[in-house]
């Protein structure tokens, strides 16, 4: 279950592990089982950034590829 939701992109990380000093023979006899676990969701996207930066060297590419497809 903590993988699906890391793939869905709904936690960033997961872990579960058993504590054996808590999970003895006796506990588990009586029906009790302690699991431990973190975890940590992604924080919310509040302020997104694009940044634009001109290169004239594209118009070596286009010009490339052009004399290169005749």
């Amino acid at each position: 279950m903590g993988q699906q939701l890391i793939n869905q992109g709904a936690l960033l990380g997961f872990n579960c592990w058993l504590d054996p000093e808590l999970n003895t023979e006796t506990t588990l006899k009586a029906g009790k089982l302690y699991l431990d676990f973190d975890f940590e969701p992604p924080a919310p996207l509040e302020h997104l950034i694009f940044r634009a930066h001109r290169n004239g060297s594209y118009y070596d590419e286009l010009i490339s590829d052009v004399t290169s497809a005749a």
